[in-house]
């Protein structure tokens, strides 16, 4: 879906392209991710501009999850309100079960190193690793220093390394996934290609009270963590189909025009009257621009130059002055200034026919129209 919508002062298109929602446009002559100006100028916008970037399928707020932990971590209600859309009470238990599962983490990183034990294995046993669930896993490949769980992709708490050591274990051993905290078992059953030894380190089977209350305590906050996503997963469905319906019931054409404008009211009538039949819009919604000089009007949050052929070559050549001397002779040698021949490098430009180029700052078209015996030539900048 595409709906541009043109106003006195400003400019809006809304797109859902790639299954995203985006609220673009131009406002006070400056052109792109504007949406929150757009909806200061008409809060009509306001509950489209908090989608932008949130996905057009769920609703979801791009990288949600992860900006959620990093705003969370860092006591930031307010961004935790912008970037979810959440309610107050959810921003404060965000922050809360940040904390809680930061803390246990780190807590488990400082103590569960020095709670491995060392054993080695036999040359012709090879390791295959199985959740405690009973799904199995392709077998690990041993040149590797590091295990990775195969399900969730992080790394095991257990490491290999070469050894000439080849004592004969036999058994199981428990470990735990350093990632998902969940039990899962290795087995001496599997050989080595290569027929080679190596040492495996592992957790003690009599994991310490501490380590024991550390795991329930992250995993309680993360089981908590995934609650309020439930929530607001559900909320952002429903914003959805709210976006579309607000999208749906504003009209295309916001422009209002002011019944006691006269155009005789105005010195040079002539361009204002040229740059409303380019952007086929009111004369009196188009007003001299704040930033702009001489010539320059702003309609529908863009900044337009209107001038005759006469004027846009003057232009054109004060700016292909400009552009030699902030960009091309930097670039030289000083030796090799003087052989520089403006003139020559300034008709060959000109010889392109490409005024637009110069003067349009937005797309380098020349748009032009023609008002009584006058071509006015426009620019957007």
């Amino acid at each position: 879906m595409e709906k541009i919508f043109k106003a006195n002062k400003f400019t809006a298109e809304f797109t859902d392209y790639r299954d995203y929602f985006s609220l673009t446009g131009y406002v006070d002559g400056v052109c792109g991710a504007v949406g929150n100006k757009i909806a200061d100028l008409d809060k009509k916008f306001l509950a489209i501009e908090k989608m932008h970037l949130s996905s057009s399928k769920t609703g979801e707020p791009m990288h949600a999850e992860d900006n959620a932990f990093y705003h969370a971590k860092r006591l930031d209600k307010k961004a935790l309100l912008r970037s979810l859309r959440c309610t107050t009470g959810q921003a404060d238990k965000l922050v809360d079960l940040a904390f809680r599962i930061n803390e246990s983490k780190k807590r488990l990183n400082e103590i569960e190193p020095y709670r491995q034990h060392k054993c080695s294995l036999s040359k012709q046993e090879f390791i295959r690793s199985k959740h405690e669930s009973g799904e199995g896993f392709t077998v690990h490949d041993a040149e590797q220093q590091d295990y990775r769980h195969k399900k969730c992709g992080c790394k095991w708490l257990a490491k290999v390394e070469f050894t000439s050591q080849t004592p004969n274990i036999s058994g199981e051993k428990t470990v735990y996934c350093h990632k998902c905290k969940k039990k899962a078992e290795w087995s001496s059953k599997w050989l080595h290609k290569d027929g080679k030894s190596y040492e495996l380190y592992f957790i003690s089977e009599e994991i310490s009270d501490e380590i024991q209350n550390l795991y329930k305590i992250h995993l309680s906050a993360q089981k908590e963590w995934d609650e309020v996503f439930t929530e607001l997963h559900a909320q952002w469905g429903r914003e959805v189909k709210e976006t579309y319906d607000i999208v749906k019931s504003i009209p295309s054409d916001l422009r209002i025009e002011d019944e006691d404008f006269d155009l005789d009211d105005i010195d040079e009538p002539e361009r204002m009257q040229a740059l409303a039949q380019h952007l086929d819009c009111p004369p009196s919604i188009i007003t001299e621009s704040r930033y702009g000089g001489d010539n320059t009007f702003s309609a529908e949050g863009s900044d337009w130059l209107v001038v005759d052929d006469e004027e846009a070559d003057e232009i054109w050549e004060e700016d292909l002055e400009n552009y030699i001397d902030e960009c091309i002779l930097p670039e030289m040698d000083v030796m090799h200034r003087d052989y520089f021949n403006r003139e020559a490098w300034m008709q060959d430009t000109k010889n392109l026919g490409e005024r637009g180029s110069s003067l349009n700052r937005y797309d380098g078209v020349e748009h032009y129209e023609k008002i009584d015996d006058t071509t006015y030539y426009i620019y957007q900048q």
